[in-house]
């Protein structure tokens, strides 16, 4: 049985787990493969309309910090948000920029963007904003051991009544115990003719999740094209974040559990800090 989706299809070792949960990656990938990537965020379509749900609470301008080629804040800028988008990646704040220029003009201008490492840079000299964003994996790249000290650093750059908001993976730590290496087989149909065949192995090892992407592309003139990348995230454990929160003077006013697949979840977090 094969199940398509969108102009792609999952085979059964897919299916197993309900979806394709978690294989987002943090690494940057080059434009051919931001279709699949796409793909791969499928079981959080939900939850951008949470974000307009959290921006639409304050107003204001909005920090999106690992911004992409700008999923969020080009869908923001839409619903008349000012985003100012900050990544480590010049390529991806190319295609960023390319989105940017295709638009009209009055939504245009309101997109900003910036190359920083959010995770090292000081983001005092940012400005001041309404609401500070880390979507998807984005909080998966900050290490446990300084966490805590990121996340009151957040605190420096949100105007009075801003609020922080984010989303993460959460895996049942039983599951990952009994299963701590997993493997997806996914055929891409491409819409420009061209089909691939992926392999995904999910292994996590010592609080760390390494992913590997294994794909071979079928080309127009019938040659196959084999392409390997990676990409490694933190497990992030409820209890842990909510230490870290609690340490770095937030309160947790929203928590939103959807279950993506058996033993994994997204959680929407919505934060304000606590005097």
């Amino acid at each position: 049985m094969t199940r398509f989706v969108e102009g792609f299809a999952c085979d059964d070792d897919a299916t197993l787990y309900g979806w394709v949960p978690g294989l987002e990656s943090l690494a940057p990938y080059p434009q051919r493969d931001a279709s699949m990537h796409e793909f791969l965020l499928g079981p959080y379509a939900r939850v951008p309309t949470y974000y307009m749900a959290a921006a639409r609470l304050v107003g204001g301008t909005i920090l999106d910090l690992g911004c992409g080629d700008g999923r969020l804040a080009v869908r923001l800028a839409r619903e008349g948000f000012a985003v100012v988008g900050v990544d480590k990646d010049a390529a991806m704040l190319h295609r960023l920029q390319a989105r940017r220029e295709r638009l009209p003009w009055a939504i245009r201008w309101r997109i900003a963007a910036h190359r920083a490492d959010f995770t090292e840079d000081d983001l005092a000299g940012s400005g001041r904003f309404a609401m500070v964003l880390l979507a998807g994996a984005t909080l998966a790249a900050v290490p446990p051991h300084s966490r805590a000290a990121f996340l009151k650093g957040l605190r420096s750059v949100l105007e009075p009544g801003g609020c922080l908001a984010f989303d993460h993976c959460e895996h049942d730590p039983v599951r990952l115990a009994l299963e701590p290496v997993r493997k997806f087989n996914l055929t891409i149909d491409r819409r420009n003719g061209l089909s691939s065949l992926m392999s995904v192995t999910q292994r996590f090892a010592d609080g760390i999740e390494q992913i590997t992407y294994d794909s071979s592309v079928l080309g127009s003139d019938g040659k196959v094209r084999r392409q390997r990348s990676t990409t490694a995230k933190y497990v992030i454990s409820d209890n842990e974040l909510r230490s870290a929160l609690s340490a770095a003077g937030w309160s947790v006013e929203r928590n939103l559990r959807t279950s993506v697949a058996t033993g994994v979840d997204n959680r929407f977090t919505v934060c304000w800090p606590r005097d």
